[in-house]
């Protein structure tokens, strides 16, 4: 495993182009506020990963190899490793309280040779960061996907990793609500209020039904230019 990069570090961005992800992800019961979402959520946090000045590679619906979720996720990490990256960050696009992680820390704890972990209200994880050192492809494709249990599961295999603060994933309507009603805002969060203005506050239900998502699922210089890889 020969690295070219002049970062050890990269990120797996793991989610579906909005087309793709709104048509299993139904947040709203209008399709196109649904589609404006779902969008919003993938492209800003983009945005933010493009921001980290780490190497950022999108695996959509269109580089993803396998004939289920555990294949495709499991293939698309171990294929940043092969391309000789000491350390894989992975994250989807269900959490608008991503977009405050500081992904300095997890580099640098990547670096220390520790995994980095960051659980949903569900029991899922926002966030899998793991050097090439403790990689277990066979027993990381075990994981019981698309469950509450994929939290635990992930710290049974990594039982020395680094746990983040607990961040909400977004599968239904209410879970926008239940977000804004914490009183927690981003640029993010913003917009979503802004987009669903003004029936975010009508009492709206969306039945949950798990998808395939993720979520249920060191000290730098300045930010070099950052590298999108499609």
């Amino acid at each position: 495993m020969v690295n070219y990069f002049s970062d050890n570090t990269a990120i797996l961005f793991f989610s579906r182009t909005p087309k793709s992800e709104s048509a299993v992800r139904i947040v709203h019961e209008n399709r196109s506020k649904n589609r404006q979402v779902v969008g919003l959520l993938i492209e800003s946090i983009k945005t933010k990963l493009i921001s980290t000045g780490l190497p950022v590679y999108q695996y959509d619906e269109s580089k993803q190899i396998g004939n289920n979720f555990s294949e495709r996720l499991t293939n698309s990490i171990d294929d940043l490793f092969l391309k000789g990256y000491e350390n894989v960050i992975t994250v989807g696009s269900d959490s608008p309280e991503l977009l405050n992680l500081d992904f300095s820390l997890v580099k640098s704890e990547l670096e220390k040779g520790n995994a980095v972990l960051g659980p949903t209200q569900r029991g899922g994880t926002y966030l899998i960061a793991v050097p090439f050192k403790f990689w277990k492809k066979n027993e990381f494709s075990e994981i019981p996907w698309n469950t509450s249990r994929v939290f635990e599961a992930l710290k049974d295999l990594y039982p020395d990793c680094i746990v983040k603060s607990e961040l909400t994933e977004i599968h239904t309507y209410t879970d926008i609500i239940d977000l804004i009603k914490t009183g927690f805002e981003n640029n993010l969060v913003l917009q979503l209020k802004r987009l669903l203005n003004p029936d975010y506050f009508q009492t709206y239900h969306t039945a949950y039904t798990p998808s395939e998502n993720l979520f249920v699922f060191s000290e730098r210089g300045p930010p070099q230019s950052a590298s999108l890889h499609f």
